[in-house]
């Protein structure tokens, strides 16, 4: 979504808006406005300036098939190691990649990097501590 703010035009992602009011206040476009001009300039921005995160991830072929359909990024062709399928994968960031990894479980090991494999393995250990309790 593009709307006018205090600062100029804005992009938005309608996917994060959480609430939305009806207003009695119309709006409408600046004149000379191309929304095609202004997508193609801020997908561009956006890519050029957005985190990504790379990782490696070994993953059960059934599992990176359903990761690839659910992922919708271009992935390269997957490569195969001991029954498992090699995928590098961009994620936003850390924490994105994270919560995807933990939620295969036993399904995907984490090649690299380094801080994303330890932080899986903080995390599965306090799942395991707290079940014991």
């Amino acid at each position: 979504m593009v709307a006018g703010t205090a600062e100029g035009l804005r992009t938005f992602g309608v996917s994060r808006i959480e609430s939305a009011r009806l207003l009695d206040k119309g709006c409408a476009r600046p004149s000379g406005f191309d929304l095609a001009a202004w997508w193609a300039s801020s997908t561009e921005e956006l890519a050029r300036t957005r985190g990504r995160f790379a990782v490696t991830l070994r993953v059960e072929p059934r599992t990176a098939a359903a990761f690839q359909w659910w992922h919708r990024r271009p992935l390269p062709p997957p490569g195969r190691r001991r029954g498992f399928v090699t995928i590098d994968a961009h994620f936003d960031d850390e924490e994105e990649a994270a919560f995807v990894v933990l939620g295969l479980g036993a399904k995907v090991d984490v090649v690299r990097p380094a801080s994303l494999r330890e932080r899986v393995a903080r995390e599965h250990a306090a799942a395991l501590e707290r079940a014991g309790d």
